[in-house]
């Protein structure tokens, strides 16, 4: 089970980088359609605990630290549990939604995704600044 305290530190960490509402922008321009269940917030508060206690950013292991690893309480209020269906995230909605921020972010040319050049470039400047706002939330944790 994972502690309150180690919980209030990994939301932090995430809210304090500022990554999530810049990743959800890219995913969702226009904020038209049905929203995902798992936001891009809890994903990384997710990956962030599971770094943190199992030294792994293994899916299966953020989906149970989200489902089995956090108080119902904590469920409800990342979204985890859905509070209108009382349904709970699968493991095919974590690999589902990293794998758009990968379609979004990867500056690869070889992932299969056609893109120009400027593309891939800007995929490659958002991937960068979303690495430094993460390496500053975590320098000023320390600080």
């Amino acid at each position: 089970m994972v502690r309150p305290r180690d919980l209030r530190e990994a939301v932090a960490w995430v809210d304090r980088s500022g990554v999530a509402p810049l990743i959800e922008d890219l995913l969702r321009p226009t904020r038209r359609g049905r929203p995902r269940q798992l936001s891009v917030r809890t994903l990384f508060v997710g990956m962030k605990l599971a770094v943190d206690t199992s030294k792994s950013v293994c899916l299966t292991d953020v989906h149970w630290l989200l489902t089995d690893g956090l108080v119902p309480s904590a469920q409800r209020d990342l979204g985890v549990i859905d509070s209108r269906t009382g349904a709970v995230i699968t493991l095919h909605q974590v690999r589902r939604l990293l794998s758009a921020i990968q379609v979004k972010l990867d500056p690869s040319p070889a992932t299969g995704v056609s893109s120009s050049p400027d593309e891939l470039q800007q995929r490659a400047a958002s991937l960068q600044e979303i690495l430094d706002l993460m390496l500053a939330a975590n320098h000023a944790c320390h600080k």
